[in-house]
């Protein structure tokens, strides 16, 4: 089959040739309409396809939104809440951190009172454990030079206690015998010579006792307390 001219014929030509020619070109425009729409329905079909896709896609993709937006939103309101609680905790953990300062600074202070203290206790136990061991050593050594002598008496001190005498060094005069009583002041008996020899030390010791009559005194030990060394003038042995 020929193709038909592809410019309408002339007006020379007959109508048969004009017929024929329209006639083809109207074929061939039917054939192509139906080429297009068939085309077409495929291109519509495959529109529409993707466009349910992407309404599906979209729906999803909202669902996801909203989703995600109520889990900002349920954020957002922990973070409020967290973000109340860590002030509140701050301000309670800085008021509590003030308070255990100012505790702290008080026990320091206490602690360094009490050091203080401590200290001022040691330094008097020292002194008095040295002030101890001087008066044992002078115990001791009374004890061992009362052991050699024997006491004397003298006469009655102004608010009536008798004092006696020891004299710890030798060629004293007028000592009496061990056990022997001491003759007081109006008995008529004399006083035993009281004489200090070069090198001898004279202590003499407060006796409370206001007997009028004689007083026994035994040698040997003699206590410390109230002695006084009689060279010097008040001090106190």
């Amino acid at each position: 089959m020929a193709e038909p001219p592809s410019s309408p014929p002339s007006e020379a030509a007959g109508a048969e040739d004009a017929l024929a020619w329209y006639k083809s070109q109207y074929e061939l425009l039917e054939s192509e309409l139906a080429e297009f729409r068939e085309s077409s329905r495929e291109l519509e079909q495959e529109l529409e396809k993707d466009i349910e896709r992407a309404e599906k896609q979209e729906r999803i993709l909202k669902e996801k939104a909203d989703a995600l937006r109520f889990e900002v939103e349920e954020w957002k309101r922990k973070y409020k809440d967290s973000k109340a609680e860590t002030i509140a905790a701050q301000a309670s953990l800085e008021k509590e951190i003030t308070t255990l300062r100012e505790a702290n600074r008080t026990l320091t202070l206490k602690l360094r009172d009490s050091e203080v203290a401590n200290d001022d206790f040691e330094r008097q136990a020292r002194n008095t454990t040295s002030s101890l061991e001087d008066m044992e050593s002078n115990v001791s050594g009374v004890d061992l030079l009362g052991e050699d002598y024997e006491p004397v008496y003298r006469t009655p001190s102004r608010r009536g206690t008798f004092s006696t005498r020891y004299d710890l060094g030798a060629g004293i005069s007028g000592i009496p015998t061990p056990g022997s009583s001491i003759p007081m002041p109006g008995s008529g008996i004399p006083a035993p010579n009281l004489r200090r020899q070069s090198g001898s030390r004279r202590i003499s010791l407060s006796n409370g006792s206001s007997n009028s009559g004689g007083v026994p005194i035994r040698s040997g030990r003699v206590s410390t307390t109230g002695f006084r060394k009689l060279g010097d003038l008040g001090e106190t042995y």
